[in-house]
Protein backbone atom coordinates (compact mmCIF):
# COMPACT_ATOMS: atom_id res chain seq x y z
CA UNK A 1 0.00 0.00 0.00
CA UNK A 2 2.90 2.60 0.92
CA UNK A 3 4.50 1.79 -2.82
CA UNK A 4 1.01 2.44 -4.20
CA UNK A 5 0.15 5.41 -2.62
CA UNK A 6 4.19 6.77 -3.34
CA UNK A 7 3.84 5.73 -6.78
CA UNK A 8 0.24 7.59 -7.12
CA UNK A 9 2.16 10.59 -5.82
CA UNK A 10 4.71 10.83 -8.08
CA UNK A 11 2.24 10.04 -10.82
CA UNK A 12 0.30 13.24 -10.21
CA UNK A 13 3.33 15.30 -9.82
CA UNK A 14 4.51 14.63 -13.65
CA UNK A 15 0.89 15.45 -14.57
CA UNK A 16 1.18 18.90 -13.06
CA UNK A 17 4.61 19.08 -14.34
CA UNK A 18 6.25 19.56 -11.22
CA UNK A 19 9.58 18.68 -10.85
CA UNK A 20 10.75 16.26 -8.54
CA UNK A 21 14.02 14.40 -7.17
CA UNK A 22 15.79 11.31 -8.75
CA UNK A 23 14.87 9.85 -5.49
CA UNK A 24 17.59 9.66 -2.69
CA UNK A 25 18.47 7.96 0.66
CA UNK A 26 17.90 3.76 1.22
CA UNK A 27 15.19 3.33 -1.32
CA UNK A 28 17.70 3.55 -4.07
CA UNK A 29 18.27 -0.04 -3.48
CA UNK A 30 14.92 -1.66 -3.74
CA UNK A 31 13.91 -2.70 -8.17
CA UNK A 32 10.53 -2.48 -7.17
CA UNK A 33 10.73 1.39 -6.46
CA UNK A 34 12.92 1.69 -9.64
CA UNK A 35 10.43 0.00 -11.71
CA UNK A 36 7.73 2.36 -10.37
CA UNK A 37 9.46 5.51 -11.16
CA UNK A 38 9.97 6.66 -7.31
CA UNK A 39 13.49 6.85 -8.11
CA UNK A 40 15.71 7.11 -11.02
CA UNK A 41 18.74 4.98 -10.57
CA UNK A 42 18.84 1.32 -11.59
CA UNK A 43 19.77 -0.17 -8.08
CA UNK A 44 21.13 -3.63 -10.36
CA UNK A 45 23.33 -1.57 -12.62
CA UNK A 46 24.97 0.31 -9.58
CA UNK A 47 25.22 -2.32 -7.15
CA UNK A 48 23.20 -1.00 -4.31
CA UNK A 49 21.77 -2.72 -1.49
CA UNK A 50 17.87 -3.63 -1.22
CA UNK A 51 19.01 -4.21 2.79
CA UNK A 52 19.74 -0.62 3.38
CA UNK A 53 15.77 -0.61 2.48
CA UNK A 54 14.61 -3.50 4.07
CA UNK A 55 16.04 -5.15 6.73
CA UNK A 56 15.07 -7.81 9.68
CA UNK A 57 17.77 -6.09 11.92
CA UNK A 58 16.74 -2.27 11.01
CA UNK A 59 14.34 -1.00 13.84
CA UNK A 60 12.39 1.64 12.10
CA UNK A 61 10.22 1.12 9.48
CA UNK A 62 11.71 1.70 6.01
CA UNK A 63 10.50 5.46 3.97
CA UNK A 64 10.65 6.76 1.19
CA UNK A 65 12.20 10.57 1.01
CA UNK A 66 10.68 12.60 -1.75
CA UNK A 67 11.30 15.65 -3.06
CA UNK A 68 8.90 18.15 -4.64
CA UNK A 69 9.78 21.76 -6.20
CA UNK A 70 9.52 24.39 -3.23
CA UNK A 71 7.09 26.80 -4.78
CA UNK A 72 4.66 23.72 -5.24
CA UNK A 73 5.15 21.37 -3.07
CA UNK A 74 1.06 22.92 -1.77
CA UNK A 75 -0.37 21.84 -4.76
CA UNK A 76 0.88 18.75 -3.77
CA UNK A 77 -0.43 18.21 0.29
CA UNK A 78 -3.71 19.57 -1.32
CA UNK A 79 -3.62 16.44 -3.44
CA UNK A 80 -3.17 14.31 -0.98
CA UNK A 81 -6.14 16.12 1.42
CA UNK A 82 -8.28 16.00 -1.38
CA UNK A 83 -7.93 12.26 -2.05
CA UNK A 84 -7.38 10.30 1.60
CA UNK A 85 -9.44 13.29 3.17
CA UNK A 86 -8.19 16.06 5.48
CA UNK A 87 -8.87 14.23 8.72
CA UNK A 88 -6.74 11.84 7.92
CA UNK A 89 -3.77 13.73 6.34
CA UNK A 90 -1.74 16.03 7.80
CA UNK A 91 1.77 17.83 8.65
CA UNK A 92 4.52 16.92 11.41
CA UNK A 93 4.85 19.78 13.93
CA UNK A 94 8.82 20.20 15.14
CA UNK A 95 10.18 21.17 18.57
CA UNK A 96 13.27 23.78 18.65
CA UNK A 97 14.87 23.32 21.80
CA UNK A 98 17.23 25.63 23.40
CA UNK A 99 20.90 24.60 22.65
CA UNK A 100 23.79 25.30 25.36
CA UNK A 101 25.20 28.29 23.51
CA UNK A 102 22.11 29.95 23.53
CA UNK A 103 21.45 29.21 26.97
CA UNK A 104 24.53 30.68 28.33
CA UNK A 105 24.46 33.65 25.98
CA UNK A 106 21.00 34.28 27.10
CA UNK A 107 21.41 33.91 30.79
CA UNK A 108 24.92 35.81 31.26
CA UNK A 109 23.05 38.90 29.10
CA UNK A 110 19.97 38.28 32.24
CA UNK A 111 23.10 38.10 34.83
CA UNK A 112 24.44 41.41 33.42
CA UNK A 113 27.60 39.83 32.16
CA UNK A 114 29.20 41.83 29.69
CA UNK A 115 29.41 41.21 26.02
CA UNK A 116 32.97 41.13 25.02
CA UNK A 117 33.83 38.27 27.67
CA UNK A 118 30.49 36.17 26.60
CA UNK A 119 31.09 36.12 23.11
CA UNK A 120 34.63 35.01 23.67
CA UNK A 121 33.70 32.34 26.43
CA UNK A 122 30.48 30.98 24.35
CA UNK A 123 32.89 29.99 21.64
CA UNK A 124 33.94 27.45 24.16
CA UNK A 125 30.44 25.99 25.02
CA UNK A 126 30.10 22.70 22.74
CA UNK A 127 27.86 21.96 19.89
CA UNK A 128 25.95 18.27 19.71
CA UNK A 129 23.98 17.56 16.81
CA UNK A 130 20.55 16.44 17.31
CA UNK A 131 20.35 12.85 18.43
CA UNK A 132 23.84 12.58 19.87
CA UNK A 133 24.42 11.23 23.38
CA UNK A 134 24.04 13.80 25.92
CA UNK A 135 23.03 16.10 23.08
CA UNK A 136 21.83 18.34 26.18
CA UNK A 137 24.57 18.40 28.55
CA UNK A 138 26.77 20.65 26.71
CA UNK A 139 26.96 23.64 29.17
CA UNK A 140 27.51 20.77 32.40
CA UNK A 141 30.39 18.96 29.64
CA UNK A 142 31.97 22.49 28.60
CA UNK A 143 32.20 23.62 32.02
CA UNK A 144 33.63 20.61 33.02
CA UNK A 145 36.26 20.68 29.95
CA UNK A 146 37.69 24.09 29.72
CA UNK A 147 39.73 26.42 32.18
CA UNK A 148 38.31 29.26 30.85
CA UNK A 149 34.74 28.59 31.94
CA UNK A 150 35.92 26.76 34.81
CA UNK A 151 37.25 30.40 36.02
CA UNK A 152 34.10 32.55 34.65
CA UNK A 153 32.20 29.85 36.68
CA UNK A 154 34.13 31.33 40.09
CA UNK A 155 33.14 34.20 39.21
CA UNK A 156 29.63 33.70 38.24
CA UNK A 157 28.16 30.30 39.55
CA UNK A 158 24.68 31.04 38.73
CA UNK A 159 25.25 31.02 35.36
CA UNK A 160 25.91 27.80 34.74
CA UNK A 161 23.43 26.71 36.73
CA UNK A 162 20.15 28.71 35.22
CA UNK A 163 22.22 27.82 31.71
CA UNK A 164 21.90 24.20 32.73
CA UNK A 165 18.45 24.33 33.83
CA UNK A 166 17.21 25.33 30.84
CA UNK A 167 19.42 23.61 28.17
CA UNK A 168 16.80 21.77 25.87
CA UNK A 169 13.94 23.09 26.59
CA UNK A 170 11.50 23.92 24.24
CA UNK A 171 11.89 26.96 22.27
CA UNK A 172 9.97 27.52 19.12
CA UNK A 173 6.97 25.00 17.80
CA UNK A 174 7.05 24.77 13.82
CA UNK A 175 6.01 22.63 10.87
CA UNK A 176 8.36 20.53 9.20
CA UNK A 177 9.10 21.21 5.76
CA UNK A 178 7.97 18.49 3.98
CA UNK A 179 7.08 15.47 6.47
CA UNK A 180 3.56 14.63 5.98
CA UNK A 181 1.46 11.59 7.74
CA UNK A 182 -1.38 9.77 5.60
CA UNK A 183 -3.61 7.45 7.70
CA UNK A 184 -6.25 5.40 6.66
CA UNK A 185 -8.62 6.76 9.93
CA UNK A 186 -8.97 9.70 11.05
CA UNK A 187 -5.79 11.71 12.66
CA UNK A 188 -7.79 12.64 15.79
CA UNK A 189 -8.71 9.49 16.54
CA UNK A 190 -4.91 7.70 16.92
CA UNK A 191 -2.84 10.94 17.89
CA UNK A 192 -3.06 14.12 19.46
CA UNK A 193 -3.45 16.83 17.00
CA UNK A 194 -2.81 20.66 16.85
CA UNK A 195 -4.96 22.91 14.31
Amino acid sequence: RYFVMVFDIYREARKRKIFVGPGRGSVGGSLAAYLLGIHSVDPIQHGLLFERFINPDRKDLPDIDMDFEDSRRGEMLEYMRNKYGSENVCQISTIGKLSGKSCFNDVCRVAGVRNPLVKALSASIIHRNPHEEREFNCIEDSFAMYENLKAFDKKWPAVKLHAMAIEGTAKTLGIHAACLIASPVPLRDITPLEV
